[in-house]
């Protein structure tokens, strides 16, 4: 497991603690298969898609508003899922 899964474990953890997340079915179960998944090493770049989904459904249904914690964390997925897509290029875009 290297330093970057370490990392996305405990901001993870640290979302999957909130009452909030806890309260939601499809969050926290969205949390805790990633957590699971990084644990077993797997894909993190499939693994950050996926979880970055799910908060981002949940801040669409949500007005936007989250504990700083899945803030964090949905922020840090970012970095993953483009990894994987790739960055927009405002050139490609006109």
């Amino acid at each position: 497991m290297n330093a970057n899964t370490e990392e996305l474990m405990k901001l993870v953890d640290e979302a999957a603690q909130e009452e909030v997340v806890k309260n939601d079915k499809n969050l926290y179960a969205a949390v805790v298969k990633a957590y699971k998944e990084l644990n077993e090493d797997q894909n993190i770049t499939i693994i950050s898609g996926n979880l970055s989904g799910e908060i981002n459904r949940y801040l669409l249904t949500h007005d936007y508003k989250a504990p700083k914690s899945v803030v964090d964390l949905g922020q840090k997925l970012q970095k993953y899922a483009a990894n994987r897509w790739g960055h927009v290029n405002p050139i490609n875009l006109g």
